[in-house]
């Protein structure tokens, strides 16, 4: 019996689509009780608002520990991109005042320390 893993991954703007393909097609190859047949799919779904999105779609044969196989494949996949240097980002806002109080402005004005200073 398989069972499918499906496992997205977000990905910082500036990366390479292709490598990050590539490395995800690796790091499947390379790990344990994931099956080759049914091939492995990895896709480029979208360009998301804090990040490229991929999904890697895969088979494994080991039904009865499917989630520990999935663990461990995403275990690989978080090492893999941290030693390529591709950043896994976490969702930014930024924030545009029309209007603040003098006291606020004044705050915003004063250099803060940096950790050095501190």
């Amino acid at each position: 019996m398989n069972r499918r893993l499906d496992i997205e991954v977000g990905v910082a703007y500036g990366s390479d689509p292709a490598q990050v393909v590539a490395l995800l097609k690796r790091v499947i190859a390379a790990t344990p009780d994931v099956a080759q047949h049914p091939e492995p799919t990895v896709l480029f779904l979208r360009l998301g608002a804090s990040s490229l999105d991929f999904s890697v779609r895969a088979c494994t044969h080991d039904f009865s520990n499917w989630a520990n196989v999935r663990s461990d494949l995403m275990t690989r996949i978080y090492a893999a991109l941290n030693e390529a240097g591709i950043e896994i980002p976490f969702p930014q806002q930024d924030l545009h005042l029309r209007s603040v109080s003098e006291q606020a402005a004044a705050m915003l004005a004063t250099p803060r320390p940096t950790a050095d200073e501190s």
